[in-house]
């Protein structure tokens, strides 16, 4: 197993926990919930630039779109679960496309190999 997995994968949390923060940040007016989401972007910044420093064959640009799609699936779903909040008919239809692109995006990597 490659190291920028792990990195990867702390990136990928370490976003999800900092965007969760700060929403209950808004909501409740805690001090300690922003402190805690800006140290939670700084993990973010250090494991993404060792997973930057690590990557090999040029697949950053996959890496970041699968990023991207892993934190608003899981947001998404955090929102929906914890805060509640509701999605209309196209945003259902987003999120599904975001699902479908996750899909095509590993697959696509696992064909490469």
């Amino acid at each position: 197993m490659n190291i920028w997995y792990l990195y990867f994968v702390i990136v990928v949390i370490a976003e999800i926990v900092a965007i969760w923060l700060l929403t209950e940040w808004s909501k409740k007016d805690k001090i300690y919930y922003i402190i805690l989401g800006i140290l939670s972007y700084i993990i973010v910044a250090i494991f993404f630039a060792l997973l930057m420093k690590d990557i090999k064959d040029n697949k950053l640009a996959i890496v970041n779109a699968i990023w991207q799609v892993i934190g608003l699936i899981a947001i998404t779903l955090i929102g929906l679960v914890l805060f509640k909040e509701h999605l209309h008919l196209f945003q259902w239809i987003g999120f599904g496309l975001a699902i479908i692109s996750l899909i095509f995006l590993t697959v696509g990597e696992v064909i490469q190999k």
